[in-house]
C-alpha cells in the first residue's frame, strides 16, 4: 500500500511536468505557491524513495527533513539555520537565566581554537582549576573538529563529570569538571584596582568596571539594578565591556540602550519590502560623565548595535578592535515537529545611519595585537617574525625573509618551550606563538589600561 501510495504522488508530478514546455520551475504560468507545492511534492516522494531503496545506510524521515532544512538553511546567509529540537534547547540555553554546564564562557580564537574568556565564580570549572584563557583541547574525546558547539553539547549531554583537556601556555592539563545547575549571569560589576595592576592602592571610588557578556533574558534587569547602584555610589566614570559579547536578544539591547544612550536614534532596521523602522532613546540625561567601551574582533551583532549607538551619541569612548560587522536581524519561527529556523529579516543600521554589517564599528582609539602566524599565508615569516617580537623573542628584521637572525629567534623559542628545535615555524610552533600572543594581550589588557587612562585623565 505505502509503494503504491507514494507511486501515485510520482504519477501526479510526472504528469504536472508533462503539461509543461519548459522545465517545472521556469514555468512563466506557475505562481511562487504553485512551485512551493511542486517542490513538496517532489522532496515528500523522493525521501519515500530514499527510505525504501538507498542501500548506504537505513534513513529515517526525521533524518532527511533534517537534511532537507539544513541544504535550504545553506543557501542563507552564515546567520540563518536550521535547528533541531536538541540544537534549539542548547541555542536558547546560552541565552537563558540559569543552564546545567560547567560554569565557563567560551569564544573561538583567530586560531579557531575554543578559548575560555570566563570562569564563573563558585561554578563547577573554578573549583577544577579551569581558568580564563585555557585553550580547550577535548571535552571526553570530542575536539575542536566538532566545533565550539560541539563541545559545548558533549558537555550537557550527561550529568556525570567530564574529562576536559586544555593547554596552559606550554602546559597541557587534563581536569575532571563536575557539573551543576549554573546561574547564567551577564553583567558583572567591578572596581578598577580588583580589575587592574596599576589601579591597585589608587583611590578611584567613582569609577567601576562592567562586563557584559550577552544580552540574554535576564541581562535588562541584571543592568538596572548595576545601574541604581552606581548610581547611589557615585559613580561617574565607567568602561563597559563588551569583548567576546557575541550578542543576543535585540530587544533586550535596546531596553538597556534607553537606560544609558542620550535621546535620539538608537539604529534603526531595513526589512526586504524596504520598510524602515526607528528605534529610539527618550533619555534626557547620560547616568555618566565618562563612558569607555571595549571591543574586539569577536564583539558582534546586539553588542556591535549598542556600542555604535553610544559612538554616535558621543556617550562613549570606544577603545580596542575593530569588531566583527554582523548588522543583521533575525527571526526564529518554531516549527510543528519541534526545533526552529532562524532567518536574516532586516539589516541595521546606526545612529549616524551608517552601516554595520561587513564593516563593524571601529573603535577612537585602536589597540590591538599582530595578526596570528598563518601556515597558509604568503606573508607567514613576516607574521611569525611581528609575533615573536610582541611575546619578547626579539627578530630584527619584519621582512618576508627566514634570515639567520628570524632563525636563530625561532630555534631559541623552540627549545624553551620544549619543542623539537627545527629553526623553523612548523604548526606545532605556530599554535604555541599565537596561544602565547593571545595570553599576553588578554594579561596585560593594554584597552583596559587605555580606559583607565582616559577616564582618570592620563591619557
Amino acid at each position: 500500500m505505502k509503494k503504491l501510495r507514494k507511486a501515485a504522488v510520482a504519477a501526479v508530478i510526472f504528469a504536472m511536468l508533462l503539461s509543461l514546455s519548459v522545465p517545472a520551475f521556469a514555468a512563466q504560468t506557475l505562481t511562487n505557491d504553485d512551485k512551493n507545492y511542486m517542490a513538496a511534492a517532489m522532496i515528500y516522494n523522493t525521501m519515500g524513495l530514499l527510505e525504501d531503496e538507498y542501500v548506504g545506510m537505513d534513513l529515517t524521515p526525521e533524518q532527511l527533513f533534517d537534511a532537507a532544512m539544513n541544504g535550504m538553511a545553506s543557501i542563507l546567509d552564515p546567520y540563518s539555520a536550521y535547528f533541531t529540537p536538541s540544537d534549539l534547547d542548547s541555542f536558547m540555553s546560552d541565552l537563558a537565566s540559569e543552564y546545567f554546564g560547567i560554569g565557563v564562557m567560551i569564544e573561538q580564537n583567530a586560531d579557531g581554537g575554543a578559548v575560555i574568556s570566563q570562569v564563573m565564580s563558585g561554578s563547577p570549572a573554578e573549583a577544577a582549576g579551569l581558568e580564563p584563557g585555557d585553550v580547550i583541547v577535548s571535552v571526553d574525546g570530542v575536539t575542536i573538529s566538532a566545533g565550539i558547539d560541539g563541545m559545548v553539547s558533549q558537555i550537557a549531554a550527561t550529568n556525570q563529570p567530564s574529562e576536559i583537556v586544555v593547554t596552559r601556555g606550554s602546559q597541557t592539563l587534563t581536569l575532571t569538571v563536575g557539573k551543576a545547575m549554573v546561574s547564567n549571569q551577564t553583567v558583572f560589576v567591578d572596581t578598577l584596582d580588583n580589575v587592574l595592576d596599576s589601579a591597585k592602592g589608587v583611590s578611584t571610588p567613582n569609577l567601576r568596571y562592567m562586563y557584559i557578556s550577552s544580552f540574554g533574558d535576564g541581562t535588562a534587569d541584571e543592568f538596572s539594578a548595576a545601574l541604581t547602584q552606581m548610581k547611589s555610589d557615585g559613580v561617574t566614570g565607567l568602561v563597559i565591556d563588551l569583548r567576546g559579547n557575541g550578542g543576543g536578544y535585540v530587544d533586550v539591547m535596546l531596553d538597556i540602550c534607553k537606560m544609558i544612550v542620550p535621546k535620539g536614534v538608537i539604529m534603526s532596521t531595513r526589512e526586504k519590502t524596504g520598510v524602515a523602522t526607528f528605534y529610539m532613546s527618550d533619555l534626557q540625561q547620560a547616568p555618566f560623565k565618562n563612558v569607555v567601551i571595549l571591543t574586539d574582533a569577536y564583539t558582534a551583532s546586539a553588542s556591535e548595535t549598542f556600542t555604535a549607538a553610544m559612538q554616535d551619541s558621543k556617550a562613549a569612548t570606544v577603545v580596542g578592535e575593530t569588531t566583527f560587522g554582523k548588522g543583521v536581524m533575525q527571526t526564529m519561527e518554531s516549527l510543528p515537529v519541534g526545533g526552529a529556523f532562524k532567518y536574516t529579516v532586516a539589516e541595521v543600521y546606526r545612529r549616524s545611519g551608517a552601516k554595520i554589517n561587513g564593516v563593524g564599528v571601529r573603535p577612537d582609539v585602536v589597540i590591538t595585537h599582530p595578526a596570528p602566524a598563518d601556515g597558509a599565508d604568503a606573508n607567514l615569516v613576516s607574521e611569525v617574525k611581528a609575533v615573536l617580537n610582541y611575546i619578547g623573542c626579539g627578530v630584527s628584521s619584519t621582512d618576508n625573509t627566514l634570515d639567520d637572525a628570524a632563525k636563530a629567534a625561532l630555534a631559541k623559542f623552540q627549545k624553551d618551550n620544549g619543542l623539537p628545535v627545527t629553526a623553523y615555524p612548523d604548526s606545532k610552533t605556530l599554535t604555541l606563538m599565537n596561544n602565547m600572543m593571545y595570553a599576553q594581550y588578554y594579561s596585560s589588557d593594554a584597552p583596559l589600561q587605555k580606559a583607565y587612562d582616559i577616564l582618570t585623565g592620563t591619557n
